[in-house]
């Protein structure tokens, strides 16, 4: 198997691992990773590129792209690495993907944390209407493009936001195979739709309802991916003790863009407790 692509920050004997959302990459978590090892000198710090994302290798057509797959990817490079995470968090659909890992593969896993990542399924087989518009205006966007401007005009005369078309941009890579001039996408739009298929037929409650081990819980509270229905599952699973659960009051779904100093509060506690327990 192809390795997912991944960068270590910091040299402590302690492993943590951060997995981004669809259409994302390890770039997304890079800054946080790095300030998390320069605050936790016990620990390093892995961001990958999930599959058919960033730098990591695109899924053929026939291939599993299911997050049982994504799991497995993560498993062997941890195999690769001569040790599995000591801690793991996953953002939106990383969240599900660390989810899958930490309830079927893992044998080491202290501290599992899911980052705005609504757990239950989709009863319409969709994600969001966020993600489908952004799917729909990537497929209509002729590949390659000449500039990165050509992106966002694109994305933002479909109706979507700046932010996202710009965020769209960081998924370009300049494209040389056979004399082409032009960007092309790292990601590969096949494979994630099937991934967010996957994404949507999975039940996460079952396994927070008898977790593998501890697991905390972030939100945004200005998030727009939950339910009131959600939100009362969750402080259910609070109140019992199978999660614990915080709410970043000033944090919408990009709870580390939105409001990273709270988060690297949240984990920084949990971070020194676990390397003192080893």
């Amino acid at each position: 198997m192809t390795l997912l692509q991944h960068t270590i920050y910091g040299e402590g004997p302690h492993l943590g691992v951060m997995l981004h959302g669809i259409l994302g990459s390890r770039g997304n978590w890079a800054s946080f990773a790095k300030k998390l090892a320069e605050r936790h000198a016990d620990w390093r710090f892995c961001t990958v590129d999930l599959r058919n994302h960033g730098d990591s290798f695109h899924a053929g057509p026939d291939d599993d792209n299911s997050l049982k797959a994504c799991a497995d990817d993560l498993l062997e490079l941890f195999m690769h690495l001569g040790q599995e995470p000591a801690w793991l968090s996953g953002h939106s659909f990383g969240g599900k993907v660390a989810m899958v890992y930490a309830d079927e593969c893992a044998t080491e896993l202290s501290q599992l944390w899911i980052l705005d990542s609504t757990p239950g399924l989709s009863t319409s087989g969709r994600v969001s209407g966020e993600v489908e518009r952004v799917l729909d205006t990537l497929r209509s966007i002729p590949m390659p493009v000449a500039r990165r401007d050509d992106v966002v005009e694109a994305v933002v005369a479909r109706g979507l936001s700046l932010p996202i078309a710009k965020w769209m941009t960081t998924n370009l890579r300049r494209d040389t195979r056979d004399g082409a001039s032009g960007f092309q996408w790292r990601f590969h739009l096949d494979g994630v739709e099937a991934m967010l298929r996957s994404y949507a037929a999975y039940d996460g409650y079952k396994m927070l309802h008898a977790p593998p081990c501890a697991i905390g819980y972030v939100r945004g509270a200005k998030s727009d991916r939950w339910t009131a229905d959600d939100i009362a599952h969750l402080h259910a699973l609070h109140d019992e003790g199978h999660i614990a659960l915080t709410t970043l009051d000033n944090a919408g779904h990009w709870v580390h863009t939105d409001a990273p100093e709270a988060l690297l509060a949240v984990f920084d506690d949990n971070l020194k407790a676990l390397a003192a327990q080893a």
